[in-house]
C-alpha cells in the first residue's frame, strides 16, 4: 500500500469528499469505526478480559474519530472513558456532532481543559491517543503539552494505540492506525520506534486518487497486500507441487540456525525441505527435524530454492561453498548470515551470479558488506537498501525495525509488523527459511520477501501478545506461523 505525506493526505481527503460527494462526517464515521475495530483486535490478541480503555480526544478531527470510536465501543459494552483536552466549544464540525452523539450514547467524557486535570495517574489496559493529528506543527503549549506528558507516562503502563499518527511524534505507541493511507512521517528513522506497528483503516479513498497523489516508489506492506499475493493450495496436488527448499548451513556448535531455517521453510508450506550440513552435525539436525531430509553430500534431486548461510561460520570453507553455489546456474537463493559475511571483500560473486538472489542482512552485516558504519545504515535505510539492490542486482531485505524490501527496479516496500522482542538469536534464520519456502512455491523474489517479512513479524506480534516481548524467542515465532497464516487465508 502506497505511503503519503500528511499534507498529501489532506489533499486526498478533500478530493475524496468532492469526487465521492460524501460529507466529512461520513469519512469520520468510517475512521471511527476502523479505530473501534482495531481496539477490539488489540483486546483479543492480548487476551485482555474486562479491558479498561482510556481514550484521549483533541479538539481537531482526531478528537472526532475518538468520539465515534468511543460510541461504537460503548455499544459493544466495553469499559471506557474519554478525556477531552480542551473546551467543548472549541470542537468544530463534524467533531462536535460526533461528541454530541457520544454523550447521547452515555459515553463517559471528562472535560480536561485545565492543566491541573492532567496531574492524576490513569488506570487502564489500553490508551487510545487521538490528541493531535497530522495537522499539528509547532511547539506544545498549555493543556495539550500537559496531556502529551500524561499520555507518555501512561504509555509505560498501558498498551498504546495512536490514531493516524502518535501525538507530536512523542507518545510512544504499540500500534498506529493509519486512516486511509499510511503516512510517510511514521516510517522515518527517527519516528518509526514511536509509531510501532502500522495498520491501515480503509475509509473509501478512490483508487484513482491514490494513483494520482501517492508515492509510486515506496509502499507499506499491509495485510491486504499479503492477501493479494497469497495463493490457495490446489486440492489436486502433491508435495512436489509446492517445491523443494534446500537449506545449506550449520557448523560444529551452530546446528540451531539451520534447524530453525528448515523448520520455518516447512511451516510456510514448502512441499519438501532438505538440509545440507557437515557430517559432524548430521545426526543432531536429523533428530530435530523428522520431516526434513538431511544430507552431507549435494543431492541430484530437483531443487526449487536454496537458503544459503545460516550457522555456516565465517570460514574459508564457507567462502568456497558459497562461491561454488552462486557461480552455478540454479534456483532462486536466499543469501543470509555467514553466507553474506564471507563475501564482504568480493561482492562481484553476487553481482556475477546468474540466479535470482535475495540477500537478508541485518544492519551490522549490511555495514560490513559495504564498508560503512552501522549508524550510517540506520540513518537512511530506504536509500541504502535501494542502493544494494541496484548495485548487486538482488532483492535486498534490510532487516530491523521496519524491515525494508528493495528491488533492482527501484521498487521499495517497508514492513511494520514485528516488535523489539524479536531482537534475539535465530530470528533471521527463521525469516530466511520462510522466504526460501515461498520461493520454492514459485513466488517471485519480491513477493516472497514481502510475504515473508510480514508473516514473520506478525507471528512475532502474536507470540508477544500471548506471552511477552521480553521472553520471545525464535521458536515461538515458528509456533505462531499457523495463526499468522489464518489472518491472510481462511484455509
Amino acid at each position: 500500500m502506497r505511503l503519503v505525506s500528511a499534507d498529501i493526505m489532506r489533499v486526498i481527503d478533500e478530493k475524496t469528499i468532492d469526487q465521492e460527494n460524501i460529507t466529512p462526517g461520513k469519512l469520520m464515521l468510517r475512521a471511527g469505526k476502523g479505530v473501534a475495530d482495531a481496539v477490539e483486535r488489540l483486546v483479543r490478541s492480548h487476551h485482555l478480559e474486562d479491558a479498561r480503555i482510556v481514550m484521549i480526544a483533541g479538539i481537531g478531527n482526531n478528537g472526532g474519530d475518538i468520539f465515534v470510536a468511543a460510541r461504537i465501543l460503548r455499544e459493544r459494552e466495553y469499559d471506557l472513558t474519554v478525556r477531552l483536552a480542551g473546551h467543548v466549544e472549541s470542537l468544530k464540525e463534524p467533531a462536535f456532532s460526533a461528541y454530541q452523539l457520544a454523550i447521547k450514547s452515555k459515553v463517559p467524557v471528562a472535560i480536561c481543559s485545565n492543566s491541573s486535570d492532567w496531574e492524576d495517574i490513569a488506570e487502564g489496559d489500553i490508551l487510545v491517543d487521538g490528541l493531535l493529528g497530522t495537522g499539528f506543527s509547532g511547539e506544545l503549549r498549555g493543556v495539550v503539552k500537559k496531556a502529551v506528558n500524561w499520555a507518555t507516562n501512561c504509555s509505560k503502563r498501558m498498551l498504546v494505540m495512536a490514531v493516524d499518527t502518535p501525538s507530536a511524534m512523542l507518545v510512544k505507541s504499540d500500534i498506529t492506525i493509519a486512516l486511509g493511507l499510511p503516512k510517510i512521517e511514521c516510517t522515518l528513522p527517527n519516528n518509526s520506534d514511536i509509531s510501532g506497528r502500522i495498520e491501515v483503516v480503509d475509509i473509501g479513498i478512490p483508487e484513482n486518487l491514490i494513483q494520482q497523489y501517492a508515492s509510486e516508489e515506496v509502499e507499506l506492506i499491509t495485510q491486504s497486500d499479503v492477501i493479494t499475493f497469497f495463493r490457495d493450495r490446489k486440492r489436486n496436488s502433491h508435495k512436489g507441487t509446492y517445491g523443494h527448499t534446500y537449506c545449506i548451513g550449520g557448523s560444529d556448535g551452530m546446528s540451531g540456525a539451520i534447524i530453525l531455517a528448515a523448520r520455518a521453510a516447512l511451516k510456510c508450506g514448502s512441499g519438501l525441505v532438505t538440509t545440507f550440513v557437515p557430517e559432524k552435525i548430521k545426526n543432531i539436525v536429523a533428530s530435530s527435524l523428522p520431516e526434513v531430509m538431511v544430507e552431507s553430500a549435494f543431492t541430484s534431486r530437483k531443487i526449487d530454492s536454496i537458503v544459503l548461510g545460516p550457522g555456516m561460520g565465517n570460514l574459508k570453507e564457507t567462502y568456497e561453498k558459497v562461491s561454488l553455489v552462486l557461480a552455478d546456474v540454479g534456483p532462486p537463493t536466499v543469501l543470509d548470515a555467514d553466507g553474506l559475511n564471507v563475501l564482504s571483500n568480493n561482492l562481484d560473486i553476487i553481482r556475477s551470479s546468474r540466479r535470482s538472489i535475495v540477500i537478508t542482512p541485518h544492519p551490522g552485516e549490511f555495514a560490513t558488506l559495504f564498508g560503512i558504519g552501522v549508524a550510517e545504515v540506520q540513518s537512511d535505510r530506504v536509500a541504502l537498501a535501494k542502493m544494494a539492490a541496484v548495485q548487486l542486482n538482488v532483492t535486498c531485505v534490510l532487516k530491523g525495525n521496519q524491515t525494508v524490501v528493495a528491488e533492482p527496479d527501484g521498487r521499495i516496500a517497508i514492513n511494520s509488523t514485528g516488535n523489539p522482542g524479536m531482537a534475539t538469536a535465530g530470528m533471521g534464520d527463521v525469516l530466511a527459511g520462510i522466504i526460501g519456502g515461498f520461493l520454492a512455491q514459485g513466488y517471485s523474489a519480491f513477493e516472497a520477501a514481502c510475504i515473508g517479512v510480514w508473516l514473520h513479524g506478525h507471528s512475532g506480534d502474536l507470540a508477544a501478545a500471548e506471552g511477552s516481548e521480553s521472553s520471545l524467542c525464535a521458536s515461538d515465532v515458528i509456533a505462531k506461523l499457523s495463526d499468522a497464516f489464518r489472518s491472510v487465508s481462511p484455509r
